[in-house]
Formats: C-alpha cells, structure tokens, sequence
C-alpha cells in the first residue's frame, strides 16, 4: 500500500490482485484502487471515502503522464494548454474522474470526481516519483497473481 496524508485530505492506493480460477483462467481482473478521504487536522473520514480502480486499460495513460513528469517535470498538455490528465470511468449513471493536474504555483493535484463530490490531495514531484515506481513495480500484479 502507498499512503499520502495531508492536512485535509489522504489517499490510500492499494493492489486489488485477479481472481483465479482453479483451471488459471483469470475470473476477474484486479485493480489499483485509489481510496481518497477528507480530514481536518490530520483526521479522515474514511467511512465516506471516494475510490476508484484503476484498470490494466488506463495504465498507459497514467504511466505515460507519470514519465514525463519523471523525465521532464512536466505534463502532456489537452486542447485547452493545461497541463493534465484525465481518466474517466461511467458506469450506469455513475460517473468517476481521475485528475492529474498541474497546480498554479508549483507540483501537482490528484483529484478524483463523483457527481458533485471530489477529493483533492497536492501532490509533489516526490510524490509522483513514488506513485510511478509503484505502479510499475506493483501496479501488473493486477494481471499476474503469482
């Protein structure tokens, strides 16, 4: 598990791993599960925390934004010139955003979306650098149980 905690919010990214069946056939994927909860003064309310499972479909997205920022601190600009990322999962009416995105000073926010709710924890170079490393190192574990 990879934690950040800040003053008014947490993320906890977890590794959901495949279940198997007994013949080795993969019954369902696994996930990175990203679980984001608002807090004051270093207390979360994890009891209505927002989550969301990152995919093996959205790991190119999340790796390729993650890179750049390793390699050049930066990025992949959208239409609008900003610098950022985002992975949208609907399901029925249900609709979750991830946000990756510069903040306008300096670093990072990592922002998840429900409806009208949203959790943002800042992010620095340092934490993004935690967050690439791993997810290569853990995040395939979700294709690979073994």
């Amino acid at each position: 598990m990879l934690s950040f905690y800040r003053t008014k919010s947490a993320l906890q990214i977890k590794i959901i791993y495949p279940k198997i069946t007994e013949k080795g056939y993969i019954e369902k994927e696994g996930a990175v599960l990203f679980e984001f909860a608002k807090g004051e003064n270093n207390k979360y309310d994890w009891k209505n925390k927002l989550s969301f499972g990152l995919g093996i479909n959205d790991f190119p997205i999340i790796l390729t934004a993650l890179e750049g920022i390793k390699v050049k601190n930066t990025l992949p600009k959208n239409d609008k010139q900003e610098e950022k990322i985002d992975i949208i999962h609907k399901y029925n009416d249900n609709t979750k955003t991830l946000v990756l995105k510069k903040a306008p000073q300096s670093g990072y926010f990592l922002t998840l979306f429900q409806g009208k709710d949203y959790i943002s924890v800042s992010m620095n170079y340092g934490d993004l650098l935690l967050l690439y490393y791993f997810l290569v190192n853990q995040g395939f574990k979700i294709i690979d149980a073994k």
